[in-house]
């Protein structure tokens, strides 16, 4: 339930900073076990669900940069395509990577009906689960081409806190029991845009195994890499990376960003980087 690569230190260090190896995540000794027994080193082609509920600013911007390092072996449903009946077993079976940047919200009542939204299911405030993909569905998936599974929305590492089973119960462990030995999984509510940006150096990371050897190391390296940024880094980051931005948000962004000196660090708060999790191998 805690951010435990986040704690502060007496130094003014994070529990982070003492292993540049990064800091991973467990629901049980089992699952540990057996995702370590699984060996899917390819990251060659690419799954995503992107924003179904079309209210998601920066989403749209996260998975268009992300495909483009894996084309033409990427396949993206967006907005309302992404629908459950689209979201079939052949789909998911053949990927290595499946990157979900939607909404994730956790049922603390009920955790098997924890879920990623979809297109359709969600009209205002009531949440229809039968158009989500539940914890009970992805139990029932069969992933065992996958590598990894990324979870980019918000709350989807959340378990359940009465539970006195040997393991937690929740999104990332229904992963894991599909068959993919890794997931990247959130959790709190997070900022959309730091999300976009952190998911993208994420990916560039893990794409340079030979820097990033894991999932872990990739997602520390880019959480540093975020909390540390400056506001000049960011510009110049965003024109060497060639971020393509709509000219609404260009100017708005960079509108916010010419409000601070050049060694401001924007993301220098946890809240903006810590929420995200490397669970697994």
């Amino acid at each position: 339930m805690l951010p435990l690569h986040a704690l502060p230190l007496e130094n003014g260090d994070l529990l982070c900073d003492r292993f540049p190896r990064g800091i991973s995540y467990a629901p049980s000794i089992q699952l540990l076990q057996l995702s370590k027994t699984w060996s899917r080193p390819s990251l060659k082609s690419f799954f995503s669900v992107k924003n179904p509920t079309e209210d998601l600013s920066f989403a749209d911007l996260e998975v268009a940069t992300i495909r483009n390092s894996f084309y033409p072996n990427d396949d993206v449903l967006e907005r309302r395509e992404a629908s459950k009946t689209a979201l079939t077993s052949e789909r998911l079976g053949q990927t290595n990577v499946a990157h979900f940047s939607c909404h994730g919200y956790f049922n603390f009542e009920t955790p098997s009906q924890s879920a990623l939204l979809l297109a359709g299911s969600r009209d205002g405030s009531a949440i229809n689960l039968e158009k989500c993909l539940t914890l009970g569905d992805i139990f029932a998936l069969d992933l065992r081409q996958c590598r990894l599974t990324t979870l980019s929305a918000c709350e989807t590492g959340l378990t359940d806190l009465t539970s006195l089973s040997d393991e937690y119960v929740g999104l990332p462990s229904g992963f894991l029991y599909a068959g993919s030995p890794g997931v990247v999984s959130s959790l709190w509510t997070v900022d959309d845009l730091s999300t976009a940006f952190l998911m993208i150096q994420f990916y560039k990371n893990l794409q340079n195994s030979e820097h990033y050897p894991n999932v872990a190391i990739a997602l520390n390296q880019a959480q540093l890499w975020l909390r540390n940024l400056t506001q000049k880094e960011l510009q110049e980051w965003i024109l060497r990376n060639k971020i393509s931005l709509d000219a609404t948000v260009k100017m708005n962004l960079r509108r916010w960003l010419n409000k601070m000196p050049d060694n401001v660090k924007p993301f220098q708060s946890p809240f903006y980087w810590a929420a995200f999790c490397a669970i697994g191998q």
